[in-house]
């Protein structure tokens, strides 16, 4: 029976405005045995949407992006 299994397996907290950089790790894993493997990457900046994401990135994130974090982030956006 063959599975696609997706996990995060590195969640990184990046500078001075706490960037996340997540990888993935896609497997297809046939009788138990990971027959290929792939991965995928994306950020996430500080007040970006956490609806589609995992507890463990939303605990991360919510422990990172203090309201001062978000403020100076967005500021220097508009610079």
């Amino acid at each position: 029976m063959l599975e696609k299994i997706t996990i995060k397996d590195s969640i990184n907290v990046v500078g001075n405005f706490k960037i996340l950089q997540i990888r993935e790790e896609v497997r297809i894993v046939e009788d138990g045995n990971i027959i290929s493997s792939s991965y995928h990457r994306y950020t996430l900046a500080p007040g970006d949407s956490l609806e589609n994401e995992d507890d463990e990135v939303i605990n991360i994130a919510n422990l990172v992006w203090t309201d001062e974090v978000i403020t100076s982030y967005q500021q220097s956006l508009l610079s």
